[in-house]
């Protein structure tokens, strides 16, 4: 029997694991012509094995044998290939080792170059531009070069330097007389520099009035509103003022005056002091422009006229029976229009709006007094007053208002016989015949001749001459 007891053995057990280490330094910068490859390395040691990936300069992670848009690849070794480099390719690449134990990194910027290119101007404005005052002037000057050309403008005799658009071009809201001149557009980079000039000449016109044509003397009734006219032209838009006879500025707006978008001035209410010149200016940044146009307010005193047209002057008698309806005219004229006033017996104002007694007495618009049912209180003296800011006039009528009388039938104050026969002398002597008469009203007397003829006039006697009458 063997004897009890116990073995011993010894094992060593080594664990192998380090961590990546990239061959190639830590930092590098590659430069690459356009449209050529590049080859990155990135090859790392460790244990176990490392994973190598790539991180692009957008972000994105490539892995070993894949490609990323058809230009971009990863061998299976870590190096990283560009081909046919863009400028789109330049950028930070980092590339990535880990396993287990550690990781490493490495950095790498690429530059893709691009051939230098000297500055050169491509799209050039023309040599010479017009442009009308106030209008927009626009001005191209685009370039070309590597590095991108910086684009400057100057104004020959100034030491400004004026502000471009990014692609080159010179732009002014509105063009005026200090804009004109030789510009000039450089193009600079660290190759070379380009240059052009254009010529820009700012067109102006001077004003001319358009209101010419209108009459240069205005006649305007008294109390009048008138209008004068006064459009310019020019280039810049001429700027228009209007002047007083007394050679004050008038104002746009005011109770007085208006003046309109299109220089028409509007004069209120025309006045005799408002004759006189107008004097309409019309100025811009080329020059001035005027007329003038003479305004005679037209003022008339007023006269009182009748139908033949004839003045009335002192006074005129007028009858009415009572109890009757009277018109009496008082037809005025002036300029401006009179106003009518008649004054009653007593001194009692009536108008053609007011109503005295109750409307019995009233004033039509053409003046005439409407007297109805006339009594003895309408008789005396009646004043007619005509009256306008040019003067008055007045006419005086003496009223008489008289009461009916009864009829009386007509009668010969001396009553011959029916048959009265008066013989004369001797023929050619002269014979005169009585005829008169009385009655109420008083009667009309017609007298009749033997051959059946009548006298063209009333007569109350007669006078026989030979063979005729007279």
């Amino acid at each position: 029997l063997a004897r009890p007891g116990w073995t011993l053995a010894t094992v060593r057990l080594h664990v192998s694991a380090l961590p990546p280490i990239i061959g190639q330094s830590k930092v590098e910068n590659v430069s690459v012509p356009t449209g050529r490859g590049v080859h990155v390395d990135c090859t790392a040691k460790a244990a176990p094995a490392p994973k190598i990936r790539w991180t692009l300069p957008d972000g994105t992670q490539i892995k070993p044998s894949q490609f990323i848009n058809g230009n971009i690849f990863v061998f299976p070794n870590g190096t990283l290939y560009i081909r046919n480099a863009t400028s789109a390719h330049s950028g930070h690449y980092q590339c990535l080792a880990t396993n287990l134990v550690g990781l490493a990194r490495r950095g790498v910027s690429v530059r893709v170059e691009t051939p230098l290119a000297p500055a050169r101007i491509m799209a050039p404005s023309p040599h010479r531009v017009d442009v009308a005052y106030g209008s927009p002037l626009h001005l191209d000057c685009e370039a070309t070069g590597d590095p991108h050309p910086k684009i400057l403008w100057s104004l020959a005799g100034r030491s400004r330097r004026y502000v471009v658009f990014g692609n080159g071009s010179l732009y002014f809201n509105e063009a005026g007389p200090k804009d004109e001149g030789e510009y000039t557009c450089y193009a600079v980079n660290q190759i070379g520099k380009d240059e052009m000039r254009v010529s820009v000449k700012v067109v102006s016109e001077p004003p001319t009035i358009r209101g010419d044509e209108g009459p240069a003397v205005l006649e305007v009734p008294y109390g009048e509103s008138f209008s004068l006219r006064c459009e310019a032209k020019g280039q810049p838009q001429p700027w228009l003022a209007w002047f007083s006879p007394f050679n004050r500025y008038i104002p746009p707006s005011s109770a007085k005056y208006r003046v309109g978008n299109d220089g028409t001035l509007l004069v209120r209410d025309g006045q005799n002091t408002d004759s006189g010149n107008y004097t309409c200016v019309a100025r811009n940044a080329a020059g001035e422009g005027r007329r003038v146009v003479t305004v005679r307010v037209r003022a008339e005193p007023p006269r009182i006229v009748v139908a033949d047209r004839r003045l009335f002057s002192g006074a005129v008698t007028e009858t009415v029976l009572a109890g009757a309806r009277k018109l009496i005219d008082c037809q005025a004229e002036g300029v401006p229009s009179p106003r009518v006033t008649w004054l009653l017996p007593g001194g009692a104002p009536a108008t053609l709006t007011s109503h005295r007694d109750g409307g019995r007495v009233t004033v039509h618009a053409n003046g005439t007094l409407d007297i109805r049912n006339a009594g003895r209180m309408d008789a005396g003296r009646l004043m007619c007053l005509a009256s306008n800011k040019a003067g008055n006039a007045k006419l005086t009528v003496e009223l008489e208002v008289v009461e009916e009388k009864p009829a009386v039938k007509p009668s010969f104050a001396d009553s011959p016989s029916s048959a009265g026969v008066i013989s004369a002398a001797t023929g050619g002597s002269t014979v005169r015949l009585d005829c008169s008469s009385r009655g109420s009203p008083a009667p009309d007397t017609v007298w009749y001749l033997p051959n059946a003829h009548t006298p063209p006039t009333q007569l109350t006697s007669l006078t026989l001459q030979c063979c005729g009458w007279r």
